[in-house]
């Protein structure tokens, strides 16, 4: 190594014998006292199910409920087996194959469990749509009367 370099690598070893130590502990005080567990976290709730059911759609896949209580209805799922696509989302049309941008969107759904969705406006909806958000593509439609 010529002289200038020598010069330049020792400035370079100088520096990171200062920067390194004082990266390493200023990582270590920015390390959390407690860390959350799991089951400290609280899993979205579902509104509580309405008395009345009007009809069941028992689909091989899953069950669809339609209930009412004062007047409210509410569209309750239950997967029976997990679902074929990564990312299915709900969606409420009067037409079979509609534009998917003028259907109603409820929410997305996944791993076997209960979902539970509100109708909050008056409108009677005739097809519960089941989407691919990743494909993009329409892959299930249920009637709903």
């Amino acid at each position: 190594m010529i002289k200038p370099l020598r010069k330049r690598h020792k400035h370079i070893w100088i520096l990171l014998a200062v920067l390194l130590p004082a990266g390493f502990i200023s990582a270590y005080l920015v390390i959390p006292d407690q860390v959350l567990n799991n089951t400290e976290l609280s899993p979205v709730k579902q509104p509580s199910a309405f008395s009345d059911v009007i009809f069941t759609v028992d689909d091989e896949y899953l069950l669809l409920n339609v209930r009412q209580e004062n007047g409210k209805k509410q569209i309750e799922i239950v997967i029976k087996q997990p679902l074929t696509r990564a990312s299915t989302i709900l969606y409420l049309s009067d037409e079979i194959n509609p534009d998917i941008k003028q259907a109603l969107l409820l929410g997305a759904i996944g791993t076997r469990a209960v979902y539970r969705f509100d109708m909050y406006n008056g409108k009677q909806y005739e097809f519960l749509l089941l989407y691919d958000s990743i494909k993009r593509e329409l892959y299930r439609t249920l009637k709903l009367n």
